[in-house]
């Protein structure tokens, strides 16, 4: 299916046409310019960074040349190296949980360091399009360094973030290497598919869409996605900073209602050489499984419910140990950083391999990238950055998918096998004889998915001091995405439209993107107590999507070939191509900030920012997003208590956007089907911007020293002007009779967070510190005057069902279903029945449902601990998510009691429960569950060793265990799960079926540095 687009008045749209010529000609005539420049007089200046009192090396300890964007860090031994230009007057140096330090230069060329413990103030934070010190945030933002990062076998960022910092929930679609991952922060405020929040890569902003090629097998449903992220080399980042509230994320505008992700880096740095070598090595098991008959409990469980014995085959079988494997993960990863006089760069390369606990699946990376930073003019006036990361990224999927009847899946059909039946027969062929038991083994061997993903970004960027204070920056990246898929099943599979004649998929796809951004900085004391830190920029993205799909079936025999690679030995008839060409996404921007400080008692930042996207109507091409916060220093009162080091008072609101929904759904475009070019949609001149409004009070505190810091925030975020895809009355042009229009309705989302740290023990060999972060969540749907279904749940005779309805008064996605009040005396279900009283037996009319919960937790908990002693250290993390309900579509689809009937296996508490083999099984609350739980996420045993000869710098030897222990009541495989189970396009959520099993983890490693 090949899509182009017509659309109307298209180049009257001058604000982006207009600026395409300048851009791609003008820009990187200007990055040359900076270029042909030429480095001048510097000198070298060295030392060491220690602890008072310790006399202990600081690793990572900052450098700055005071009025310079320039400097540099520590190394392993605390040693650094920095090239300072004349008119250099001091270096500034500052260290988490220390006080800073001013130190004039002079003629010195050694200058060594004791930092003393102390505030947290002058720790800087990246921010949206640069970076001010902690005491000088407004808004709320968390900031998460590598050494509070989850550890264990990390395929994506946000696995980094899981529980780490207030507000955020991370869950994954399944427990595959690579699965797809959704995080909201502070929420869900949207209806559609676009919770997720802006993730931004040393400034690059990247396109959230995954670049792997749909397409599906017969009878194994949609395929299920993979996280775009995976990309990323966990090993080489240096920070996450979380910005939640509308003050912090309204400088991105049109992208931050969801909030924004920033993640920064590992940098060159000057100096000699320094080697970094990671060696990761591990195994997985499953985690937790559910609790089905072994071949003994079976033939007791046709005796206990007399039952015939005729579905006795003799054997014992584990059927889903029989698709189990103990998984392996091999990682590597090498950098190496270094610089002279007037440069820094650093070079990296990393191999991550990981098979998966289901046989046939698994997850292999390669990453490698170089950055590098060059000072050129007199004084260092122009600093040029590059950086290029690229990656490969391969991936061998199980058939398991979102939505497959309960025979096409993998998980579904090892869950309800026959355990008395042996998989093999006597001639080592697969059992394939019973229809209704589809052999898992033979699903595994037949069924072949691989993706094959190739992705690079990169940025070029000079910033130029125009004057003291004054600098300019302009910044070009891309960033380029291919995803191949090949898909087949053997003819020898005994599936419908498979057996005896095969199918295969062949999918290619492609995301580019190019970025442009214009930044002018000045930074100047207007006073002697006042200062000022201004901001204004223009920006210009440009996001593109194309591919094509070939699907057959009936192919030749296949000779040892894959049958990806003999696609034309199907008949023409038996062929179908698509190919498709999405409309381009093109956003204009303008924004501006200004950050004013008062005598470091009173802040205020005020942002605003102006988004022209081509996703909109001709009506509401713009929007403008404002945001304002003010803080008081208190604890610099001369009033304030001596209890506090800090004590901060924030106050943030503002206004962003939301434009994630499919390009060109404001426009008219056409498909070509069959040869017939036909219209797809019905254009809106009008659709305008989804927006958010948030109101942000918190409070920063800091006692006893600094050994006990806290953050406490609360938040009320509401969204309006709601986007959906409704029904347009007829007659329309359009194939779907559908068309994108704002509806009624508000999305209220408030709540409070809470972090505190405890640094409990500070001794020269003895080290103990604790961080706990909780939020409570609350969400609302008002003024939404219908009710939209979705959270759709499969399985036999289960066509149609749905779990979840969205209507005023209720949360998002809040559970819709039939109140199960057990079993009658006939052994069939009994449902409460809230029109007439009293009990009924049928479930599926809808005047028996009521609201009984929603899969979005009320309370959610994070707590670490690290302990050092010695050269010894122990880190654990644990999270929680309490008060959300999950529906298990896996026991609704495949534990139910006729399955024993019918030669199929159930679990081990339906046996004997008095039900009827009769019994019907339709979405109800008997599949309803807790989700409340409690996970040890990872935990880490460590050793240091120091005074380590020759070239080594030093090396540490680690055990990492992830998923050690999960307390929870939940049934099923995980209570964090969520398979996509929307209805035409409405995101559902908290619903598990048939996934993935999660994996408990144990890694040995080694960190050698030279």
């Amino acid at each position: 299916m090949f899509q182009i687009r017509f659309e109307k008045n298209y180049y009257s749209q001058n604000y982006l046409i207009g600026m395409k010529m300048y851009i791609t000609k003008f820009h990187f005539l200007l990055v040359l310019m900076l270029v042909s420049v030429s480095a001048f007089g510097q000198r070298t200046i060295t030392g060491t960074v220690t602890e008072e009192g310790t006399n202990e090396p600081l690793f990572g300890a900052n450098i700055l040349i005071k009025g310079f964007d320039t400097g540099t860090i520590t190394d392993f031994d605390g040693k650094y190296s920095v090239d300072v230009p004349d008119g250099a007057t001091a270096l500034v140096f500052s260290y988490t949980g220390f006080e800073s330090q001013e130190i004039a230069i002079g003629s010195e060329s050694v200058i060594d360091v004791v930092l003393s413990a102390g505030s947290l103030l002058d720790e800087i934070v990246v921010i949206g399009y640069g970076s001010v010190k902690k005491s000088d945030v407004t808004g709320s933002v968390s900031k998460v360094g590598e050494e509070d990062f989850n550890r264990g076998a990390i395929t994506s960022p946000q696995e980094l973030l899981a529980g780490r910092t207030s507000g955020v929930q991370i869950v994954g679609n399944s427990g595959a290497p690579g699965a797809a991952t959704k995080i909201n922060i502070r929420g869900t405020s949207s209806i559609r598919s676009g919770n997720d929040p802006l993730i931004v890569i040393d400034g690059i902003q990247l396109d959230n869409r995954s670049v792997e090629p749909g397409g599906d097998i017969s009878q194994l449903g949609r395929a299920q996605g993979s996280n775009p992220f995976a990309f990323i080399d966990p090993n080489e980042i240096e920070s996450i900073e979380v910005l939640k509230d509308a003050s912090a994320t309204a400088i991105y505008g049109s992208r931050g209602a969801n909030g924004v992700i920033l993640i920064t880096t590992k940098k060159g740095r000057s100096g000699k050489p320094s080697i970094e070598y990671n060696v990761q090595q591990g195994l997985s098991t499953i985690l937790k499984r559910p609790d089905i008959l072994t071949g003994d409990e079976y033939r007791n469980a046709l005796s206990t419910e007399g039952l015939s014995n005729d579905n006795d085959e003799g054997g014992s079988v584990d059927a889903l140990d029989a698709i189990l494997q103990n998984g392996y993960t091999n990682s590597h990863s090498l950098g190496v950083s270094g610089g002279g006089e007037a440069y820094k760069y650093r070079v990296f390369g990393s191999l991550f391999d990981q098979s998966g606990i289901i046989v046939n699946t698994g997850l292999r990376k390669y990453t490698g990238g170089i950055k590098a930073s060059f000072n050129a003019l007199d004084d260092n006036r122009l600093t040029i950055d590059f950086g290029m990361t690229a990656s490969n990224v391969i991936q061998d999927d199980a058939a398991i998918s979102d939505d497959a009847g309960y025979e096409g899946s993998l998980i579904g059909a090892a869950l309800q096998w026959n355990p008395t039946r042996a998989l093999k027969k006597a001639d080592d062929s697969y059992d394939q004889d019973v229809l209704e038991n589809r052999n898992p083994l033979a699903i595994s061997d037949y069924i072949h998915d691989q993706s094959n993903i190739s992705r690079i970004i990169g940025n070029l960027s000079a910033t130029l001091r125009l004057v003291e204070g004054l600098n300019y920056k302009f910044n070009v990246s891309i960033d380029n995405a291919r995803g191949e898929r090949r898909a087949s099943a053997s003819p020898l599979l005994n599936f419908n439209d498979i057996f005896g004649r095969g199918q295969a998929i062949v999918g290619n796809n492609q995301l580019g993107s190019v970025q442009y951004t214009h930044t002018l900085n000045y930074q100047t004391d207007i006073t002697s107590s006042v200062s000022m830190n201004l901001l204004g920029g223009y920006e210009y993205l440009k996001y593109t999507n194309r591919g094509t799909n070939i699907f057959v079936t009936d192919l030749a025999p296949k000779f040892d070939q894959d049958y990806t690679d003999i696609l034309q030995s199907a008949a023409n008839n038996n062929q179908r191509v698509e190919s498709f060409n999405n409309p381009d996404i093109e956003l204009q921007s303008y924004f501006a900030r200004g950050i004013f400080n008062v005598s470091d008692k009173y802040l205020l930042t005020a942002t605003v920012r102006a988004d022209g996207s081509s996703k909109f109507g001709e009506e509401n091409q713009y929007g403008i997003f404002p945001s304002f916060a003010l803080a008081w220093n208190i604890h610099n009162e001369a009033f304030a208590p001596d209890a506090f080091d800090n004590l901060k008072l924030r106050v943030g609101w503002g206004v962003t956007g939301n434009q994630e929904f499919p390009a060109g759904a404001a426009q008219e475009y056409y498909t070509y089907e069959n040869g017939n070019l036909t219209q797809r949609n019905n254009p809106n001149p009008a659709l305008k911007w989804e927006s958010s409004k948030q109101l942000n009070v918190g409070i920063d505190f800091a006692i006893m020293d600094y050994r006990i810091t806290g953050t406490l925030d609360y938040f009320n975020k509401t969204t309006d002007d709601l986007i959906l895809f409704v029904p347009l009355a007829q007659p329309n042009p359009s194939t779907d009779g559908r068309i994108y229009r704002n509806v009624d309705g508000t999305i209220q989302n408030s709540g409070i967070e809470l972090g505190l740290n405890f640094s409990i023990v500070e001794k020269e060999n003895l080290r103990w510190g604790v961080n706990v972060n909780g939020t409570y969540l609350t969400n609302e749907v008002s003024g939404f005057g219908t009710a939209i279904n979705t959270g759709a749940i499969s399985g036999q005779g289960l066509t149609g069902a749905f779990a979840q309805r969205i209507t005023d008064g209720q949360s998002l996605f809040a559970y819709y279903l039939p109140v199960w009040n057990g079993l009658n005396g006939e052994g069939l279900s009994v449902y409460e029945d809230p029109v007439n009283g009293g009990e009924t037996l049928i479930a599926t009319v809808s005047t028996v449902k009521q609201f009984v919960g929603d899969p979005l937790p009320d309370f959610l908990l994070g707590l670490s601990t690290d302990l050092t002693i010695g050269n010894f250290d122990v880190v654990m993390n644990i999270n929680g998510a309490f008060g959300y309900q999950v529906y298990n579509n896996t026991a609704n689809a495949v534990f139910v009691k006729g399955n024993l009937a019918n030669g199929r296996n159930v679990t081990a508490d339906l046996v004997g429960n008095g039900e009827s083999t009769n019994n019907s099984y339709p979405a109800s609350t008997r599949y309803l569950e807790d989700g409340d739980h409690l996970r040890l996420s990872n935990l880490t045993l460590g050793y240091t060793f120091d005074n380590l000869p020759g070239l080594l710098k030093g090396a540490r030897l680690s055990l990492t265990g992830t998923n050690l222990l999960l307390l929870t009541g939940y049934s099923g495989f995980d209570p964090v799960v969520n398979t996509d189970k929307n209805i035409e396009g409405i995101p559902s959520f908290g619903i598990e079926y048939t996934p993935y099993p999660t994996a408990r983890t144990i890694l040995a490693g080694l960190r050698i540095k030279f």
